[in-house]
């Protein structure tokens, strides 16, 4: 109890996660007969006084009601303060035990970032059309590349593990999300491993988009048992196409 929980905050206008005031760890003792959360948060069993919350973690009486009524006795809880309306990451940092990670690397789709530029200069094939719009300087432009049947706009080349597997390595974990979705699986390591993943266009909800959509790919090696590391990498899908 009371380890403090990093904190981040995504800034849009920024573009970058912005440090925030640290978190806590803390566990729910039980329950007054007024309906409070008895809390402890320096790890001494014992329940900490409602001006010891208020003053050093800001916690006031109505929250204690709000624990009550959303953790049961013995559970235990990160908790931060929420101050603006960005999304908030609550994750503490990694080591590296047992050697280098391995080297990875995600090639996106021609035109995003991690593309592969070498091959996207020899292999696109694209065809364009450009429609004036009469009584206006305005045109329709239209690609072949950005029809929502181009699938190649929409695959990710994500490499796991390069030529040299170490030693300690026993598992490499993969994480990617999409457009409010996430697909998962775990691999065995091997020489020169990776995955490609092919998305279908659509959220959420199933439905298709007709944007562009960032994706993120974390993968994380294992070894004894023992999380690794984590690698995240971001690159752009082509949701679908349309004139513009």
């Amino acid at each position: 109890m009371g380890t403090p929980v990093p904190v981040g905050a995504y800034d849009a206008a920024q573009g970058r996660w912005v440090p925030q005031d640290n978190g806590v760890v803390l566990k729910i003792l039980g329950v007054t007969p007024t309906g409070r959360a008895l809390l402890d948060i320096n790890g001494d069993g014992i329940a900490d006084s409602d001006s010891v919350l208020l003053y050093n973690y800001g916690i006031a009486p109505l929250e204690l009601v709000q624990l009550a009524g959303t953790f049961n006795p013995g559970d235990e809880v990160w908790r931060t303060r929420i101050t603006r309306t960005f999304p908030y990451d609550l994750n503490y940092g990694f080591s590296i035990v047992g050697g280098t990670p391995p080297a990875a690397q995600v090639r996106g789709p021609c035109g995003a970032e991690g593309a592969d530029l070498l091959r996207c200069s020899l292999q696109v094939q694209t065809a364009f059309q450009r429609v004036g719009i009469v009584g206006s300087p305005f045109t329709l432009n239209y690609a072949s590349d950005r029809t929502r049947g181009y699938a190649a706009d929409r695959q990710l080349v994500i490499e796991l593990v390069d030529s040299v597997v170490p030693g300690s390595l026993q598992r490499v974990d993969l994480q990617i999300d999409v457009a409010g979705r996430r697909f998962s699986g775990s691999f065995l390591p091997a020489a020169n491993l990776s995955y490609t993943f092919q998305w279908d266009g659509r959220d959420a909800y199933l439905g298709p988009l007709t944007c562009r959509s960032h994706a993120g790919a974390t993968r994380r090696p294992t070894t004894g048992g023992l999380r690794r590391g984590r690698v995240t990498a971001a690159s752009e899908l082509s949701c679908g196409g349309r004139w513009q």
